[in-house]
């Protein structure tokens, strides 16, 4: 074995207690941001407009960080290219924490594959915790022939490109799930897509499209009413709010859990010491009996995640999976 001259040894040994003493003090300047974060405002991109869902979600979780913080939490919404870019924006801010992503399905799970986006959704990001989500439904016009899903799924195979769904565009969610809904079922659907928002309801009330896949937030009040039926929830449980309607599970179609889902996520680079600290932040104010029953009551039914890991191999889960929905179904964006 080589020996080496007692001069390099030394010099081998400065050396290494320089990089120790190096990384020693990096790991103490870390920690020493983490417990004077945050010390000015910090802006959290909603890449949504105002009055959205997700905008609905981040205000009120805005507005219980400024007050733990005693600094303002700024919601910017950002809203074009769904979702992307307010996004970009975030993938683009500096890596110190004062800039939040408050990320949905669109822009992080499904359009990857769809189109060239200007940022990575799975590198660009560290995931720091799921806010909220929530099932999507299957509701029907209440006049239509048919009043469960078995029903619906006889009627449909008689009747072959006849029934139509009302969902969200090619590629959201609704679209996708009507996609997945025919292929584990076997029912023949056919989506109609819409922008959004009340129309896609409206032309279900009115009887024009006699099916719908959306959230609790949107049909309630219509269930309620009896403008419209609901046939299954897409969720691994009933909902609190409507434990009447069973999941495509209880009725033998499992692997139909779907839901839409908001969560924050900051630049990748930001110290780990601030994303600790973000993640026990964020968790203690999701943990209040005020956002949860709030939350709660608009159709939610899952709150917070248990870790950033957590968050984001859910992310990565469902990367992977609509991924392999829009490959066997040969979605492809106009």
């Amino acid at each position: 074995m080589k020996v080496l001259p007692a001069s390099r040894r030394a010099l081998l040994l400065t050396a290494s207690i320089a990089m120790l003493a190096y990384a020693a003090a990096a790991n103490s300047q870390d920690s020493s941001a983490a417990v004077n974060y945050p010390q000015r405002q910090v802006h959290l991109i909603v890449p949504f407009p105002a009055g959205s869902g997700a905008d609905v979600a981040a205000r009120p979780l805005a507005q219980n960080l400024s007050a733990a913080w005693q600094r303002p939490v700024i919601v910017e919404n950002r809203p074009g290219a769904t979702a992307t870019i307010g996004m970009d924006a975030a993938a683009k801010a500096p890596p110190d924490g004062y800039t939040l992503a408050f990320g949905a399905p669109a822009p992080l799970t499904i359009l990857p594959h769809l189109m060239k986006l200007p940022f990575d959704p799975l590198k660009d990001f560290v995931p720091i915790t799921l806010v909220t989500a929530g099932p999507i439904m299957l509701v029907a016009h209440p006049k239509a022939p048919f009043d469960s899903l078995a029903q619906l799924i006889k009627y449909s195979r008689s009747d072959p490109g006849q029934v139509k769904v009302a969902g969200y565009g090619v590629g959201s969610i609704g679209h996708l799930a009507t996609l997945m809904i025919a292929k584990v079922t076997g029912a023949d659907l056919t989506h109609v897509p819409y922008q959004g928002g009340p129309q896609q309801v409206t032309d279900v009330i009115s009887g024009q499209v006699p099916l719908l896949l959306d959230f609790e937030s949107q049909v309630a009040p219509h269930l309620t009413a009896g403008k419209l039926k609901a046939l299954a929830v897409a969720a691994e449980r009933r909902m609190p709010n409507m434990p009447e309607v069973p999941t495509f599970a209880e009725l033998g179609y499992s692997g139909l859990v779907i839901s839409a889902w908001t969560g924050i996520l900051v630049r990748a680079g930001t110290p780990p010491a601030i994303v600790r600290k973000l993640s026990s932040d964020i968790a203690g104010a999701l943990a209040s009996p005020e956002l949860r029953e709030l939350y709660t009551s608009r159709g939610v039914t899952d709150i917070g995640s248990e870790s950033p890991e957590a968050f984001a191999a859910f992310i990565r889960n469902e990367h992977d999976r609509w991924g392999r929905v829009i490959r066997e179904a040969g979605v492809r964006l106009d």
